[in-house]
């Protein structure tokens, strides 16, 4: 989380969002305290989603997920333009990512 919040601080137009799949909401407020999170708002605890090891993050996208955390990338249209993108601690790999996209 250390990675993702400096790059919120560098890329200021960039919306980064945050969703949990925990079942406990205590676990993930606690994590939200932890990871600094709290007040930002595009950080969001799923309801209802049974824990399995693939499963779908939304109707619109398909999108299957089989492991966690995972790093996405959406435009501002939000269309998914990537759906593996590199983890905020692989720095300048992510960061060309990100900018790649911006210059658009």
């Amino acid at each position: 989380m250390k990675y993702s919040l400096e790059l919120q601080e560098k890329y200021k137009d960039v919306v980064f969002i945050y969703l949990s799949i925990d079942l406990d909401e205590n676990k993930w407020m606690k994590a939200v305290k932890k990871e600094h999170l709290e007040g930002y708002n595009y950080n969001f605890m799923t309801i209802n989603l049974k824990k399995t090891s693939d499963f779908k993050i939304s109707s619109q996208f398909d999108i299957s997920v089989k492991s966690i955390p995972r790093y996405m990338i959406f435009n501002k249209e939000g269309i998914l333009i990537n759906n593996d993108a590199p983890r905020p601690s692989e720095g300048e790999k992510l960061k060309k990512e990100l900018e790649k996209y911006l210059i658009e």
